[in-house]
């Protein structure tokens, strides 16, 4: 990927870690709320 060529390795890896956070913390929020709703 480009990011490679402007941002250290070590920083696009922590990058891709918050993103994955994220989207476990939205799949895990989602599935709570539907837990909830039913």
């Amino acid at each position: 990927m480009f990011f490679k060529l402007y941002f250290p390795d070590n920083f696009f890896k922590a990058l891709m870690i918050m993103f994955a956070m994220i989207f476990l913390n939205i799949k895990t929020a989602n599935k709570i709320i539907t837990d909830f709703a039913t």
